[in-house]
């Protein structure tokens, strides 16, 4: 069986990825008729030429591109690709601004950058597809140990033998454990164990062994562990430790060191970094701008006269609700309702006689949602986010809902990935109110732009299609 050729992917990414951007200029030269050879010969272009192939080669190394985890999802590759080639378009952009070297044309880098994106990323998904193909097969894999026999053990194990295309071959366990133990229900049972913990260096110096998991919860300074790390060292074979943080609802674990001491987050928040915060922020005021001018501007004026014809009171249904922080805010609405002294504490329910007829039209639509385009302007809503909720629900579910509060990590949103996925309208239950806390911390956890893009786009389908929970 063929192993140990995992070191030889980045040069063979890098080298394909190298071929396809020439190829592609070239095609994108010949197409647009500038290609006349001898073409690198002329100085500029040579000059231009050897930028293409190193600025490729400084953008995947600074974002680490090749740096592909043998675990890691096809779709996370590849967004990771796509970010270097928008890096790659900047460098070349920055290039031709700063040389002033205008022969290159939009016309020929669109078709380049057109072409180069479909080329790179058929090419990774190809090789990704490829790789994991061959690794189910039987090649390319690591034989892993497990020290260590309990739950956390056993499911690492289970991981292994469910995804053959990762290309792990699990050996089998050490522990200290005798032969038999009791099971659940009082039977002795065989423990599947190929040594006990002593035993493990003479194993691996005697075995191909690659990587070693250590799955014993006894981990943090303990001399056995210490002593192994050095051992596997010698043999260059890896050793990595399984700490059990079962109970906790986030799966995003996030390690930083403070100087020597390594501290685990076990929150992983992408709208943390500043950058990300900008391009959320800026995305915002430039949406939110757009349908003030072009939608707001003359629908509120419409609706407002309706809404006053059609009940008593304002306009706008303002109420405080839970924003970033824990922060209050304002949060505005077209009015649905008939005037109530109910509405801050009371939620709607199918059927509420509180709710006018053009105020069932307005919620049906989403319609009444608009005004909050104006709560973005100011700052205290993005576009997308977790749902702001009454006072009175952030209070009574706060004390109620495990990690409720969590959604206060980012600014609420007018519409958010839980209500895309149905989760909107009465909380009839608490596995209501759970099931929108825990798509909201999925989204917190794994916020991108695209995400927000996704999110949106299923909004409008719901405004289309009509949902029955809107009311």
């Amino acid at each position: 069986m063929i192993r140990g050729y995992s070191k030889y992917l980045r040069t063979v990414h890098l080298l394909g990825d190298l071929l396809l951007i020439n190829l592609c200029y070239l095609l994108a030269c010949s197409n647009i008729g500038v290609l006349t050879l001898p073409f690198w010969l002329q100085d500029i272009h040579l000059v231009f030429w050897i930028y293409l192939n190193v600025a490729w080669y400084l953008s995947t190394s600074v974002l680490r591109s090749y740096d592909i985890s043998r675990t890691a999802k096809t779709s996370t590759i590849l967004k990771e690709l796509l970010s270097a080639i928008l890096a790659h378009i900047c460098t070349i952009a920055l290039f031709v601004v700063l040389t002033e070297y205008y022969q290159l044309t939009r016309s020929l880098l669109l078709h380049f950058f057109g072409y180069a994106a479909m080329a790179l990323l058929l090419w990774r998904f190809s090789t990704t597809v490829a790789l994991r193909i061959f690794r189910r097969s039987g090649y390319n894999y690591r034989n892993v140990v497990i020290l260590g026999y309990n739950r956390r053990a056993q499911e690492l194990k289970q991981f292994f033998e469910s995804y053959p295309e990762y290309g792990y071959r699990f050996v089998g366990f050490f522990d200290n454990l005798k032969a038999h133990k009791k099971s659940a229900d009082g039977q002795l049972q065989e423990v599947p164990l190929l040594g006990s913990l002593d035993e493990v260096e003479r194993y691996i110096t005697l075995n191909q062994i690659d990587e070693v998991y250590y799955a014993n919860p006894e981990a943090s300074d303990n001399p056995y562990l210490r002593n192994l790390v050095n051992f596997a060292d010698q043999l260059a074979v890896k050793v990595k430790l399984v700490p059990d943080l079962s109970g906790f609802m986030t799966q995003e674990i996030k390690v930083d060191f403070y100087h020597h001491l390594p501290i685990i987050a076990f929150r992983k928040e992408p709208l943390e970094y500043l950058h990300n915060q900008w391009l959320k922020r800026g995305f915002d005021i430039v949406f939110s701008a757009l349908v003030t001018v072009f939608i707001l501007s003359w629908l509120i004026p419409i609706l407002g006269l309706i809404i006053k014809l059609d009940s008593s009171g304002p306009i706008f249904f303002r109420q405080r609700r839970t924003g970033k922080d824990n922060q209050d805010f304002w949060c505005l609405k077209f009015r649905t309702m008939y005037s109530n002294k109910e509405s801050d504490n009371l939620q709607a329910v199918k059927g509420d006689k509180r709710i006018t007829k053009l105020g069932a039209f307005l919620r049906k639509s989403n319609l009444d949602e608009l005004p909050q385009f104006l709560n973005v302007l100011m700052g205290d809503m993005s576009v997308v986010g977790p749902r702001p909720h009454m006072l009175s629900h952030t209070e009574a579910f706060g004390q109620s809902v495990e990690n409720y509060m969590v959604r206060h990590l980012i600014k609420p949103g007018i519409t958010g990935l839980a209500q895309a996925k149905g989760y909107r309208g009465e909380t009839q239950t608490l596995w209501d109110i759970k099931s929108r806390v825990r798509v909201d911390i999925f989204y917190i956890e794994h916020w991108s732009f695209y995400l927000d893009l996704k999110v949106m786009a299923l909004t409008i389908l719901q405004m289309l299609k009509g949902d029955e929970k809107a009311y």
